[in-house]
């Protein structure tokens, strides 16, 4: 093994055991194994073993996303950027609109919400929620109109002005303008 530490090539071969045997004055070529590991199969026994906070975090967003779980973004995650981002993850792969009200950062609010409604293919999520700002309701439900190729979502809105736009603006991005 050390010969394979010296060349670089540890990881090639690299299981649990071959992490676990590197000395803490190996740290980063441990955190590097354990990494290697977690790109084959993640578990939360691995992402505990991680050295680095923000490589857990990263690690316990992932798992979130794998178990469909989000009390790994309430009990592992610390900083709030990372548990908006693990919530954010979360949503995009469950289509739950609750995850969503968990989420502070604006930006991320907005995303969820938007790849929310696209997952769940409904725009009534853009433009329902009083977390979506007014001026953004706009561009979700475009956006969930394109993605679907269905512009009737854009009577979604509630103005005429903008259901004619949304409705211009998807015959473009869909290159129909019999729409």
């Amino acid at each position: 093994m050390s010969e394979n530490l010296i060349q670089g090539t540890w990881w090639e071969t690299a299981d649990m055991s071959t992490c676990d045997k590197l000395s803490v004055f190996q740290s980063f070529q441990k955190s590097r194994c354990y990494s290697r590991l977690l790109e084959i199969s993640p578990s939360m026994e691995l992402c505990n073993k991680l050295t680095y906070e923000f490589e857990k975090e990263e690690c316990y967003i992932a798992e979130s996303t794998k178990q469909k779980d989000s009390s790994f973004c309430e009990k592992n995650i610390s900083t709030q950027d990372n548990k908006d981002n693990c919530y954010l993850s979360l949503a995009n792969v469950t289509g739950e609109v609750q995850l969503c009200d968990k989420i502070v950062n604006p930006v991320f609010i907005l995303l969820c919400y938007r790849n929310v409604a696209k997952t769940n293919k409904d725009p009534g999520v853009c433009v329902l929620s009083e977390r979506v700002e007014k001026g953004a309701q706009f561009g979700c439900v475009w956006d969930v109109a394109v993605t679907t190729g269905n512009p009737e979502f854009c009577d979604s809105l509630n103005n005429s002005s903008k259901i004619l736009a949304c409705y211009q603006l998807v015959a473009s991005q869909l290159n129909d303008y019999s729409i």
